[in-house]
């Protein structure tokens, strides 16, 4: 047991007998309470600062913007040198579609002459200018050479139109308006029997030779 003298001067104290306490002079107790006072002190300090602190280490610093790359300035294109557009070219006007030739009109068949030769038969269809196109064919019952002139108007004389031949073979020849539209006109030779013949155009008209004018 510790017995605290506080009345006393400090002095050594006697020794403690043997089942005592130890006596504490006044200098370990003041010693004792500045120690509590500079830690209640130091308590105190840290206390009213560590908590601010924590606080500031808790919470992270806001967090600055990233700075921007500080970017080249582009250059500038280089000025472009001014084209020279050429003159517009003046605008032509279209020209009006051309028409196209109109139709020829029917070639007339003006004029029949038959005319006997030792060499040939030779029956004359006279004509305007223009060709005749002819297309012939055979008949039978009764037997007839028929030639048909296209595109043909027939204007010749009416006595011409129907004539009686003195020939083995052909008896008579007639030309007449077959039809109309479009206009054709036919020939027609009567024929006892078919002999040889040709067919020659011209440019003022169409020639038949019968070949077999001796028989």
């Amino acid at each position: 047991m510790i017995r605290i003298n506080l009345l006393r001067p400090s002095y050594e104290a006697p020794a403690a007998k043997a089942g005592e306490g130890r006596w504490v002079s006044r200098r370990e107790v003041w010693g004792a309470v500045a120690l509590l006072a500079v830690a209640a002190v130091l308590l105190y300090y840290l206390g009213s600062h560590a908590r601010p602190l924590m606080q500031t280490s808790r919470t992270p610093p806001p967090s600055s913007p990233p700075a921007k790359a500080a970017t080249a300035p582009e250059p500038s294109p280089p000025p472009q040198e001014a084209k020279s557009t050429p003159p517009a070219e003046p605008k032509r006007e279209a020209a009006p579609p051309q028409k196209s030739a109109e139709p020829r009109g029917p070639v007339e068949a003006r004029e029949v002459v038959i005319e006997r030769r030792p060499e040939a038969l030779t029956i004359t269809v006279r004509a305007s200018a223009g060709e005749l196109i002819h297309r012939s064919m055979k008949l039978d019952k009764p037997n007839r050479i028929v030639i048909d002139l296209q595109n043909c108007k027939l204007t010749a004389p009416v006595t011409q139109r129907t004539q009686a031949v003195e020939h083995p073979r052909v008896t008579r020849v007639r030309m007449s308006q077959f039809q109309v539209e479009p206009p054709v006109c036919r020939i027609v030779l009567d024929v006892a029997s078919f002999p040889r013949y040709e067919v020659i155009p011209g440019p003022e008209g169409l020639r038949i030779r019968v070949l077999d004018a001796n028989q």
